[in-house]
């Protein structure tokens, strides 16, 4: 999570350049006492993406919305226009039905669940002796330094894989930037699971 007056500093420089930024998907998925929930908060001008996938958990669904400045309005409905004509019936009233009281109240249950399997997982791990260089604000996942195992990200992820049915996504396909070093660990599964998961890591650890 990018802090509130990091953020802002962002936003003006971008803006005074005439850049755009684009902001997207996992709004709502943040801790209890976000310094701010939405970009929209600091501008009008950012674009923000967002989906049912990650906070309303209708993945698959292939819903969502976009909130875009007004000089882009013209252009984007001619872009949607040709592109699609609206989404089935059943996705808006799923939709709908996501935005109830009763909805909510679930998926802010999720939310935390999610943050307490971060917060299992980072430590299971640390443990290991891997280091987690910045603990998740947001999301529910880890970026896990696997420098440690000795092996680069992609051949780690490789060796759980193969060796471990663990699955895992290495640096790379997020960046190139000491990209090797890491992997990334999805804290989507319950409890127990983790702890199978983390007694297999410690497996592909020990063979060295």
């Amino acid at each position: 999570m990018i802090r509130r007056q990091e953020m802002q500093s962002i936003v003006v420089q971008a803006c005074d350049r005439g850049f755009l930024i684009i902001d997207e998907i996992y709004q709502g998925l943040v801790g209890d006492d976000p310094e701010y929930r939405t970009v929209l908060s600091l501008s009008s001008q950012p674009i923000v993406l967002q989906s049912f996938s990650k906070y309303f958990g209708m993945t698959g669904w292939r819903l969502g919305w976009i909130v875009i400045p007004e000089v882009l309005i013209d252009g984007v409905r001619r872009l949607a226009q040709n592109l699609f004509i609206s989404p089935s019936t059943i996705a808006q009233r799923a939709a709908m039905a996501a935005f109830s009281v009763d909805a909510i109240a679930e998926h802010e249950r999720r939310r935390k669940i999610f943050r307490d399997r971060a917060t299992h997982m980072q430590r299971g791990v640390e443990r290991l002796g891997l280091a987690v260089p910045a603990t998740p604000d947001g999301a529910f996942y880890l970026y896990v330094d696997v420098s440690a195992s000795g092996m680069s990200a992609s051949d780690f992820s490789r060796r759980l894989l193969d060796e471990q049915l663990v699955a895992t996504t290495p640096g790379l396909d997020f960046g190139v930037v000491n990209a090797e070093r890491y992997l990334r660990i999805a804290c989507t599964v319950d409890v127990d699971v983790m702890d199978l998961v983390l007694d297999r890591i410690a497996l592909a650890l020990k063979r060295g």
